[in-house]
């Protein structure tokens, strides 16, 4: 009987000592890809470039109900790319110049394309459309008008692809597993950004032929093509619509008269329950400063104490965003006697982390009949955890750094956990104080 394609795949895309996942052995810069996709003749209507010095405090985020949400206009549009998925900075080096994004990637190679279907948006266009986000224009090229009705109203649909060649021109057969890791942290990044304007993000489960026709993308072949990922649905809580329940009635007068009672009033207000607000990081007044700012720190310097690592995965992994149903999160310290490099594939800036954070999988129902999909979803869920915890060290001003290209037997053999288990290592992130 032959095993499931899912966990031979897995085997062999597996970094081990002296023997790495089969990868070109030197770069071939003449095939190298063009880092952002265009649509040729297609209408581009630029989104304004929107600072991040207003909004919502970072705590504020994870408060229900205390971010008004925005209106679906052009404005609130331009801020949800800017704040999750456009470029963040450039960087000029030995000649060359190239750009960093608000959503990190492994080797920077950017697999993941965004697409959005909405109604009429006032100040951009005036009929319901499909559009392809330009980063590099920080602009939305229209791909199609749709009919009126196609989109709920309220409502934005955000489709996500992913060009697995960007990937595999470096990394080689790993880029499966790192293509999603990069959709999870983007799938993240805009679940963040709509959170800032006051608005909910819930995965629409759809197929991936349905999804592709939906996006435009269903007749694109070969090497380049983009695979289905996910699909988002934008917009005010249910709660917060016009018309929701609680929007009416006033509540009746129960006693005609009061007395009042100082100590009752105080212990209330020292026993309310703080939930997850507290004060945005210093120099980071607004959770948009957060989303922008965030960086994968080159180098770590300094160790961490014990409560300041808790903090960012007590903050992180509790997030009402966060879902884990087959992932667990462990932590590697230098002091378990562990070389946190050697885990990390000997790359030099986890030598100077404080911890790694090894995000575990759970592939046993990605084996069962039907279920070898869920190895994606599992890729893109510890993405998508990574992301979250990244911006709580930023939000802490600490550093987190995705790492990819880990020795996968040596990080479980590091948590007593045997190589060929249904528990396996899908991601690490070294986290510590920026260099």
């Amino acid at each position: 009987m032959s095993e499931p394609p899912v966990l031979a795949y897995h085997r062999r895309s597996k970094n081990r000592p002296g023997r790495p996942a089969a990868a070109p052995r030197r770069l071939d810069r003449s095939i190298e890809p063009v880092p952002f996709r265009r649509y040729r003749g297609a209408a581009l209507l630029p989104l304004p470039e929107i600072p991040p010095v207003d909004g919502p405090a970072w705590g504020e985020l994870f408060i229900p109900g205390a971010v008004a949400p925005a209106p679906l206009d052009r404005e609130a549009v331009a801020r949800l790319f800017f704040d999750s998925l456009a470029i963040s900075a450039w960087r000029e080096e030995a000649g060359a110049r190239f750009s960093f994004r608000v959503n990190p990637s492994a080797g920077n190679l950017h697999p993941t394309e965004a697409y959005l279907l909405a109604g009429p948006l006032p100040g951009l266009h005036d009929r319901a459309a499909l559009y392809h986000y330009s980063p590099f224009d920080h602009a939305l090229e229209i791909r199609a008008d749709l009919p009126d009705g196609g989109v709920p109203p309220g409502t934005l649909l955000l489709g996500f692809t992913s060009i697995l060649w960007r990937t595999a021109w470096k990394y080689g057969e790993r880029a499966f597993r790192l293509a999603r890791l990069d959709a999870g942290h983007a799938l993240a990044a805009v679940t963040w950004a709509a959170a800032a304007l006051g608005w909910e993000a819930r995965q629409v489960e759809i197929g991936d032929a349905a999804l592709a026709r939906l996006l435009g993308v269903a007749a694109q072949e070969g090497p380049e093509r983009e695979e289905p990922v996910a699909l988002l649905a934008l917009g005010a809580p249910p709660d917060a619509r016009p018309g929701a329940p609680g929007d009416g009635g006033r509540p009746n007068r129960i006693s005609p008269g009061h007395r009042s009672w100082p100590a009752l009033d105080a212990v209330t207000a020292a026993t309310r329950h703080p939930g997850a607000e507290r004060q945005a990081a210093p120099g980071a007044e607004t959770a948009r400063a957060v989303l922008r700012g965030r960086r994968s720190p080159a180098a770590f310097a300094g160790a961490l104490g014990a409560e300041e690592i808790s903090r960012v995965f007590a903050g992180g992994l509790s997030r009402p965003f966060v879902q884990r149903p087959l992932l667990r999160v462990e932590r590697l310290l230098p002091g378990d006697g562990v070389d946190l490099r050697r885990l990390a594939g000997h790359q030099s800036f986890a030598a100077g982390a404080s911890c790694l954070a090894v995000l575990l999988g759970d592939l046993e129902p990605a084996l069962a009949p039907g279920g070898a999909w869920l190895y994606r979803r599992l890729h893109e869920e510890a993405g998508a955890i990574g992301h979250a915890l990244s911006l709580e060290a930023a939000a802490q001003g600490l550093g987190a750094r995705g790492i990819g290209g880990f020795l996968d037997d040596e990080v479980l053999a590091a948590l007593g956990l045997p190589a060929e288990g249904r528990w396996q290592a899908l991601y690490l992130l070294a986290v510590g104080r920026p260099a």
